[in-house]
Protein backbone atom coordinates (compact mmCIF):
# COMPACT_ATOMS: atom_id res chain seq x y z
CA UNK A 1 0.00 0.00 0.00
CA UNK A 2 1.22 3.71 -0.35
CA UNK A 3 2.18 5.81 2.34
CA UNK A 4 2.79 9.45 2.64
CA UNK A 5 6.88 9.85 1.81
CA UNK A 6 7.40 12.30 5.05
CA UNK A 7 7.16 15.24 3.20
CA UNK A 8 4.56 18.11 4.93
CA UNK A 9 5.51 20.75 2.84
CA UNK A 10 3.12 22.31 1.11
CA UNK A 11 5.66 23.94 -1.12
CA UNK A 12 8.64 22.97 -2.39
CA UNK A 13 12.23 25.06 -2.32
CA UNK A 14 11.80 26.52 -5.29
CA UNK A 15 8.54 28.16 -5.43
CA UNK A 16 6.06 25.16 -7.07
CA UNK A 17 3.40 24.07 -4.89
CA UNK A 18 3.41 20.78 -3.60
CA UNK A 19 0.24 18.37 -4.66
CA UNK A 20 1.30 15.17 -3.82
CA UNK A 21 4.28 12.13 -3.09
CA UNK A 22 4.01 9.10 -2.10
CA UNK A 23 6.32 5.92 -1.38
CA UNK A 24 6.20 2.33 -1.60
CA UNK A 25 7.81 -0.81 -2.08
CA UNK A 26 7.05 -3.27 -4.96
CA UNK A 27 9.74 -6.55 -5.11
CA UNK A 28 9.23 -7.36 -8.29
CA UNK A 29 9.39 -3.79 -10.39
CA UNK A 30 11.65 -3.80 -12.99
CA UNK A 31 10.78 -0.57 -14.72
CA UNK A 32 8.19 2.36 -14.54
CA UNK A 33 6.56 5.44 -16.88
CA UNK A 34 4.66 8.10 -15.53
CA UNK A 35 2.51 10.40 -18.23
CA UNK A 36 -0.03 13.62 -17.20
CA UNK A 37 -2.82 14.31 -19.06
CA UNK A 38 -4.91 17.32 -18.84
CA UNK A 39 -8.81 16.49 -18.17
CA UNK A 40 -10.08 19.04 -20.28
CA UNK A 41 -7.63 17.93 -23.74
CA UNK A 42 -10.21 14.99 -24.60
CA UNK A 43 -13.01 16.32 -23.06
CA UNK A 44 -14.80 18.34 -25.97
CA UNK A 45 -15.57 16.04 -28.85
CA UNK A 46 -14.60 18.96 -31.05
CA UNK A 47 -10.46 18.65 -30.95
CA UNK A 48 -7.83 16.81 -32.85
CA UNK A 49 -7.30 15.23 -29.53
CA UNK A 50 -11.00 13.38 -29.14
CA UNK A 51 -11.03 12.18 -32.69
CA UNK A 52 -7.87 10.35 -32.62
CA UNK A 53 -8.92 8.98 -28.59
CA UNK A 54 -12.01 8.14 -30.18
CA UNK A 55 -10.12 5.97 -33.21
CA UNK A 56 -8.21 4.28 -30.98
CA UNK A 57 -10.01 3.61 -27.36
CA UNK A 58 -12.13 0.36 -27.50
CA UNK A 59 -15.66 1.25 -27.15
CA UNK A 60 -15.60 -0.01 -23.25
CA UNK A 61 -12.94 2.04 -22.76
CA UNK A 62 -15.32 4.87 -24.47
CA UNK A 63 -18.01 3.91 -22.43
CA UNK A 64 -16.30 3.30 -18.90
CA UNK A 65 -14.49 6.67 -19.03
CA UNK A 66 -16.84 9.19 -21.03
CA UNK A 67 -15.79 12.47 -20.32
CA UNK A 68 -12.52 10.79 -17.81
CA UNK A 69 -10.66 9.64 -21.03
CA UNK A 70 -7.57 11.63 -19.77
CA UNK A 71 -6.64 8.32 -17.78
CA UNK A 72 -6.81 5.56 -20.70
CA UNK A 73 -4.70 8.21 -22.61
CA UNK A 74 -1.77 8.94 -19.64
CA UNK A 75 -2.42 5.56 -19.18
CA UNK A 76 -1.05 4.50 -22.38
CA UNK A 77 1.67 6.80 -22.58
CA UNK A 78 2.77 5.37 -18.79
CA UNK A 79 3.15 1.93 -20.23
CA UNK A 80 5.02 2.53 -23.29
CA UNK A 81 7.81 4.65 -20.75
CA UNK A 82 7.73 1.91 -18.29
CA UNK A 83 8.68 -0.73 -21.68
CA UNK A 84 10.77 1.63 -22.94
CA UNK A 85 9.41 2.30 -26.07
CA UNK A 86 10.82 5.87 -27.30
CA UNK A 87 7.49 7.03 -28.49
CA UNK A 88 3.66 6.16 -29.50
CA UNK A 89 4.51 5.94 -33.37
CA UNK A 90 4.29 2.42 -34.49
CA UNK A 91 3.04 1.19 -30.76
CA UNK A 92 -0.07 -1.07 -30.83
CA UNK A 93 -2.16 2.14 -29.12
CA UNK A 94 -5.71 0.42 -30.00
CA UNK A 95 -4.33 -2.95 -28.59
CA UNK A 96 -3.53 -1.72 -24.97
CA UNK A 97 -6.61 -1.17 -23.25
CA UNK A 98 -7.02 -0.54 -19.80
CA UNK A 99 -10.11 -1.15 -17.87
CA UNK A 100 -11.35 0.03 -14.33
CA UNK A 101 -11.18 -1.99 -11.98
CA UNK A 102 -14.79 -2.91 -9.17
CA UNK A 103 -15.79 0.51 -7.88
CA UNK A 104 -13.56 2.46 -10.08
CA UNK A 105 -11.29 1.98 -7.09
CA UNK A 106 -8.20 1.44 -9.46
CA UNK A 107 -6.89 0.34 -13.04
CA UNK A 108 -5.88 -2.48 -15.19
CA UNK A 109 -3.94 -3.00 -18.03
CA UNK A 110 -5.93 -5.47 -20.37
CA UNK A 111 -3.59 -5.61 -23.71
CA UNK A 112 -4.49 -8.09 -26.64
CA UNK A 113 -2.61 -8.61 -29.85
CA UNK A 114 0.74 -7.05 -30.27
CA UNK A 115 0.28 -5.40 -27.02
CA UNK A 116 -0.40 -8.29 -24.75
CA UNK A 117 2.63 -10.34 -27.09
CA UNK A 118 5.32 -7.38 -26.54
CA UNK A 119 4.39 -8.78 -22.84
CA UNK A 120 4.82 -12.36 -23.29
CA UNK A 121 8.17 -11.46 -24.85
CA UNK A 122 9.69 -9.76 -22.03
CA UNK A 123 8.01 -11.80 -19.28
CA UNK A 124 6.85 -8.58 -17.23
CA UNK A 125 3.31 -7.69 -16.29
CA UNK A 126 2.00 -4.09 -15.86
CA UNK A 127 0.75 -2.75 -12.73
CA UNK A 128 -1.03 0.78 -12.82
CA UNK A 129 -1.67 3.46 -10.44
CA UNK A 130 -3.63 6.69 -10.78
CA UNK A 131 -4.13 9.89 -8.86
CA UNK A 132 -7.09 11.85 -10.29
CA UNK A 133 -6.48 16.00 -9.43
CA UNK A 134 -8.61 18.82 -10.60
CA UNK A 135 -7.32 19.54 -13.62
CA UNK A 136 -5.43 16.36 -14.67
CA UNK A 137 -5.20 13.17 -14.29
CA UNK A 138 -1.47 11.14 -13.34
CA UNK A 139 -1.00 7.15 -14.21
CA UNK A 140 2.07 5.54 -13.08
CA UNK A 141 2.93 2.01 -14.97
CA UNK A 142 5.28 -0.33 -13.55
CA UNK A 143 6.42 -3.62 -15.24
CA UNK A 144 7.08 -6.65 -12.55
CA UNK A 145 8.55 -9.83 -12.99
CA UNK A 146 7.79 -12.13 -10.25
CA UNK A 147 11.04 -14.13 -10.77
CA UNK A 148 12.71 -10.76 -9.38
CA UNK A 149 13.56 -11.47 -5.30
CA UNK A 150 14.72 -7.92 -4.10
CA UNK A 151 14.04 -4.80 -2.48
CA UNK A 152 12.37 -2.88 -4.66
CA UNK A 153 11.36 0.84 -3.20
CA UNK A 154 8.96 3.11 -5.92
CA UNK A 155 8.16 6.82 -5.63
CA UNK A 156 6.20 9.55 -7.07
CA UNK A 157 5.82 13.57 -6.70
CA UNK A 158 3.69 15.69 -8.32
CA UNK A 159 3.68 19.80 -7.97
CA UNK A 160 2.17 23.09 -9.88
CA UNK A 161 4.66 25.36 -11.44
CA UNK A 162 4.39 28.52 -13.20
CA UNK A 163 8.44 28.35 -14.22
CA UNK A 164 9.33 25.98 -17.18
CA UNK A 165 8.20 22.93 -17.12
CA UNK A 166 10.78 20.67 -18.23
CA UNK A 167 13.49 22.03 -15.28
CA UNK A 168 10.37 21.51 -12.80
CA UNK A 169 9.76 17.71 -14.01
CA UNK A 170 13.37 17.32 -13.63
CA UNK A 171 13.48 19.09 -10.11
CA UNK A 172 10.50 16.80 -9.34
CA UNK A 173 12.15 13.43 -10.37
CA UNK A 174 14.99 14.16 -8.27
CA UNK A 175 12.94 14.26 -5.24
CA UNK A 176 11.11 11.19 -5.74
CA UNK A 177 14.69 9.89 -6.80
CA UNK A 178 15.84 10.96 -3.30
CA UNK A 179 12.24 9.56 -1.56
CA UNK A 180 13.22 6.18 -2.94
CA UNK A 181 17.05 6.58 -1.67
CA UNK A 182 15.90 7.61 1.60
CA UNK A 183 13.92 4.60 1.88
CA UNK A 184 16.64 2.18 1.08
CA UNK A 185 19.01 3.68 3.33
CA UNK A 186 21.11 5.25 0.22
CA UNK A 187 23.26 8.36 -0.04
CA UNK A 188 22.18 10.94 -2.43
CA UNK A 189 25.37 12.48 -4.42
CA UNK A 190 25.02 15.76 -6.63
CA UNK A 191 23.68 14.64 -10.04
CA UNK A 192 23.52 15.69 -13.34
CA UNK A 193 20.77 14.68 -15.88
CA UNK A 194 21.23 12.71 -19.29
CA UNK A 195 18.81 11.03 -21.51
CA UNK A 196 16.06 12.32 -23.02
CA UNK A 197 14.10 12.94 -26.48
CA UNK A 198 14.25 9.11 -27.53
CA UNK A 199 16.39 7.96 -24.53
CA UNK A 200 15.50 7.05 -21.36
CA UNK A 201 16.06 10.04 -19.18
CA UNK A 202 18.64 9.65 -16.28
CA UNK A 203 19.80 10.93 -13.02
CA UNK A 204 23.39 10.39 -11.81
CA UNK A 205 22.17 11.96 -8.16
CA UNK A 206 20.57 7.91 -7.35
CA UNK A 207 23.10 6.34 -10.65
CA UNK A 208 21.27 2.69 -9.67
CA UNK A 209 17.40 4.15 -9.95
CA UNK A 210 15.50 4.08 -13.02
CA UNK A 211 13.03 7.69 -13.06
CA UNK A 212 10.49 8.75 -15.69
CA UNK A 213 8.89 12.31 -15.89
CA UNK A 214 6.26 14.28 -17.82
CA UNK A 215 4.68 17.85 -17.61
CA UNK A 216 1.84 19.28 -18.95
CA UNK A 217 -0.84 22.07 -17.68
CA UNK A 218 1.62 23.48 -15.45
CA UNK A 219 1.84 20.21 -13.45
CA UNK A 220 4.99 18.44 -13.38
CA UNK A 221 5.28 14.81 -12.12
CA UNK A 222 8.63 12.76 -11.20
CA UNK A 223 8.78 8.69 -10.58
CA UNK A 224 11.94 6.97 -9.46
CA UNK A 225 12.57 3.03 -9.11
CA UNK A 226 14.98 2.05 -7.24
CA UNK A 227 16.24 -1.74 -6.82
CA UNK A 228 18.15 -3.06 -3.90
CA UNK A 229 19.37 -6.84 -4.35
Amino acid sequence: AAVAAGSSQDESADGADYLLEELWANPAAVGLGVDVCPWARLQSATTRWRGRAERIFSERELDEFQDALAIPWAAREAVLKALGLPSILGAPLAQMNIERLKERKGLRYAPTGTALQLLHERGVSVTLRSWLLEDVAIVLATCEDATVVRAGHCAIRAERTTGDLSLGARRTAERAARSAADSAGITVADGVWSGGRNQAAHWSGVPNALVSLSHDAGVVVGAALLAVA
